[in-house]
């Protein structure tokens, strides 16, 4: 996983447009009287657009709205927000139609783009944001190549189902087989996890040959645990081995000494020659738009490319 940045304000506004749109005025008072008896009481300033708040609020504000509700009003949420009908718990009307506005929304466009393609490109991503394997750019302007994933789904919070910061633009792997499961999954958008050090990728070794990759999860960061046992993600990894051995294999090609050898030749700067051979140094940024950005940082780490220059 790798922690995403934020919205710039114009497409947060446009964004905010296109839901105006989609919504009607009616709907968004409705809608707006029904939460206010379950979200937390300072989650609205009364001052400001109460429906723009909503949509637009930041990832730590919709984290802590969450966490109330399911501390203190979930009951009242879900009075507010379903019905029961033979046993079965279904949205009631209202929320039914407000729910039904997200399909609309998501395949909106705007200036000819679609809202899931200007997502990803406003965010700069290239991979997915959860298993860092899989291209989400578009092929074209109308040809998303996202899926957009709710943190808290939309079938349990209703009320989430339209806040920008509750979307994350994922591959389809990983909306799939994430879905609308119960347990609590970590927000690439979420301040208080430690992206860089919460995760890393090692190697299960039988003398030379690996036998298994695999993704070891700080004890404090259970959400990230999480997302990578529901999501599969350790399992979709292990295809990856070629890669591994391959690394491996440069490694053993290119001792220190053929390394000094080529910058005495060459004259050309350390880090380059080693960037030739090996590929870039893998830093946050670039794990954005590099697939398997992720496991070859932690693998740069564990065989030190980076650590010991020549010249």
């Amino acid at each position: 996983m790798i922690r995403l940045g934020m919205y710039s304000e114009q497409f947060s506004k446009e964004y905010l447009e296109v839901v105006r749109k989609k919504v009607s005025k009616e709907l968004q008072d409705k809608i707006l009287k029904s939460c206010m008896i379950y979200m937390p009481k300072d989650f609205f300033d009364t001052n400001e657009d109460e429906f723009e708040q909503l949509i637009l609020a930041e990832f730590p504000k919709l984290k802590k709205a969450y966490e109330y509700i399911n501390a203190n009003t979930h009951s009242k949420m879900e009075y507010e927000c379903f019905s029961c009908n033979n046993n079965k718990k279904t949205y009631n009307d209202m929320h039914n139609e407000y729910v039904d506005k997200y399909t609309k929304v998501s395949q909106s466009e705007y200036d000819g783009k679609k809202m899931s393609v200007r997502m990803v490109e406003e965010l700069d991503l290239t991979i997915c944001p959860y298993c860092n394997r899989e291209y989400i750019n578009s092929r074209d302007e109308d040809c998303a190549g996202a899926q957009l994933d709710h943190i808290y789904n939309k079938s349990t919070y209703p009320i989430f189902s339209l806040c920008l910061y509750n979307l994350v633009p994922v591959c389809g792997n990983c909306n799939r087989i994430k879905s609308s499961k119960k347990c609590d999954f970590a927000s690439p958008f979420d301040l208080d996890i430690d992206f860089d050090n919460g995760l890393k990728f090692s190697l299960l070794t039988d003398g030379d040959d690996i036998t298994r990759i695999q993704i070891v999860v700080n004890e404090d960061c259970k959400k990230l645990k999480n997302n990578i046992s529901e999501m599969k993600i350790e399992n979709s990894y292990q295809i990856h081995r070629k890669d591994v051995l391959e690394l491996q294999k440069k490694l053993k090609q290119y001792s220190d000494t053929q390394l000094q050898e080529m910058f005495k030749i060459t004259n050309i700067p350390a880090i380059q020659i080693k960037e030739m051979i090996f590929g870039p140094k893998i830093d946050s940024n670039i794990m954005k738009n590099k697939t398997l950005g992720r496991m070859l940082h932690d693998l740069q780490e564990i065989y030190k490319i980076f650590e010991f220059l020549v010249g």
